[in-house]
């Protein structure tokens, strides 16, 4: 009993941590959002450190042991330690606002209260921080104090309670709420789409279908459902266009290689459920959308993919406007930028009359990660946000190629991190969505899970 706690227990943890800013973000603020993080992330911890996978011929003790030890060893661990801390700074070096200097009848953008250091504008730094404490607390579980089914089992449950989340926003959507009627008529100016993260976790419900059926989890084969057609219909309703057409495709992939993984190492009959099991959870993907998404927005999602008219006119103009803005805004503070949320305050001193006239209510962050990146937290944030990704990248990378030396069938989580760098890189580009904070958190998870889910060298 209590390897089984250690075992599921442990990951049905981590699970709620992922996935809490689903159930959270239609209703709460992002100062609660973070608080809860940080409290879980506590929790979480102590179960990596407590209660461990056991592994064979082990004592609980020497799990706890092994997993203590490996955590100090991991390089990671101390990159993302550092990550943490300066995100931390960054959040409590708050202060920048828009200032009236009196004696020159002007207004101006005031610095953070240390303005050597990386700042924040407000509280708009208190999530990414709280983000960064999940990631690093997910991760550093899915790397050292998961098993090999103790990770689907993290799969398994994340996808479902994504997929739970994404039936309760629609719920939510047919009752009227107002917040998740804007999420779903995709306004505003944030250019970041609460939908994106449903694409993940339709990715990750789709390893764990084949999961299930490969550890043999008869009793529970309702869960992968429930998160293919949860997870899938949120993609659908809250999410644009090229974010579709990019996760629809990734998806065809994985489901092709899942298909060839379960005929070769389960059995023929295992590819017939499997064929039928992800048939119903696509049929009840398309009945929610069409049940609770407003009439307007439900044809605009299918006219946008049928006629391919993915982008607009006034998408592109945007884009190159608020690119300008943005790119002078980094030339004045190259190495730690304006700071986090202050790209709207920056669009009111570097925008033209015609940028006014394209965009009049402001912006609140650039149609590309990257410019909105360099221009808030310049090229220290940008190279702390991208040393963790290239770390957990270069480890997957290094078993890849021993799976490749040792003639292994890699399992369909191996590739999850290829998919996941395809579809978010190509957003990246588009807009802020692989920035958020349950995209970030998801994303980590899924990428410490690929990279763990190769044959281990004997």
């Amino acid at each position: 009993m209590q390897k089984l706690i250690a075992k599921y227990g442990q990951a049905a943890h981590l699970a709620i941590l992922a996935v809490a800013p689903l159930f959270l973000f239609p209703f709460s603020s992002d100062e609660a959002i973070a608080g809860v993080l940080l409290w879980l992330s506590l929790v979480s911890a102590a179960w990596i450190l407590l209660g461990p996978s056991v592994l064979a011929a082990e004592r609980l003790s020497d799990s706890r042991w092994r997993v203590l030890c490996g955590v100090g060893r991991d390089p990671l661990f101390w990159i993302m330690l550092s990550v943490v801390l300066l995100s931390g700074l960054r959040a409590a070096n708050g202060g920048i606002s828009l200032s009236y200097d009196a004696e020159a009848s002007i207004w101006r953008l005031s610095s953070a209260r240390v303005p050597v250091l990386p700042g924040s504008a407000g509280t708009a730094g208190y999530l990414p921080f709280a983000a960064v404490v999940s990631a690093t607390v997910l991760v550093m579980g899915c790397r050292h104090s998961l098993g090999r089914s103790a990770r689907m089992a993290f799969l398994l449950l994340s996808s479902s309670l994504a997929g739970l989340a994404s039936i309760a926003a629609h719920v939510a959507l047919g009752l009227g709420n107002s917040r998740v009627i804007s999420f779903a008529a995709l306004e505003g100016s944030g250019f970041s789409f609460f939908g994106v993260v449903f694409g993940l976790y339709l990715l990750i419900g789709t390893v764990s279908l084949v999961a299930a059926l490969e550890c043999g989890w008869w009793r529970v084969m309702f869960l992968p459902v429930i998160a293919i057609s949860g997870s899938g219909a949120g993609l659908f309703s809250f999410s644009p266009g090229y974010a579709l057409v990019g996760f629809v495709f990734a998806e065809a992939l994985l489901l092709g290689y899942s298909f060839f993984f379960a005929q070769k190492t389960i059995c023929s009959s295992e590819v017939v459920k499997q064929f039928f099991l992800v048939l119903t959870a696509l049929l009840f993907a398309g009945i929610l959308p069409a049940t609770f998404l407003p009439e307007r927005f439900f044809e605009s999602r299918l006219s946008a993919v049928s006629e391919w008219s993915l982008f607009s006119t006034w998408f592109w103009d945007a884009r190159a406007a608020l690119s300008k803005v943005a790119i002078k805004a980094w030339t004045s503070h190259h190495w730690i930028g304006t700071g986090i949320g202050s790209f709207s305050l920056d669009f009111r001193f570097g925008a033209s009359p015609s940028d006014w006239a394209l965009l009049p209510s402001g912006a609140l962050s650039v149609p590309n990660g990257w410019w909105q990146m360099l221009a808030e937290r310049g090229i220290v944030g940008l190279a702390i946000f991208v040393l963790p990704i290239g770390f957990l990248l270069f480890s997957y990378g290094r078993r890849f190629f021993w799976s490749i030396a040792d003639w292994e069938t890699p399992n369909p989580a191996c590739l999850l991190a290829p998919l996941l760098v395809m579809v978010l890189g190509f957003l990246s580009f588009l807009d802020c969505s692989p920035m958020r904070a349950e995209v970030l958190m998801a994303s980590g998870a899924a990428l410490a899970v690929s990279a763990g889910s190769f044959p281990r060298r004997k």
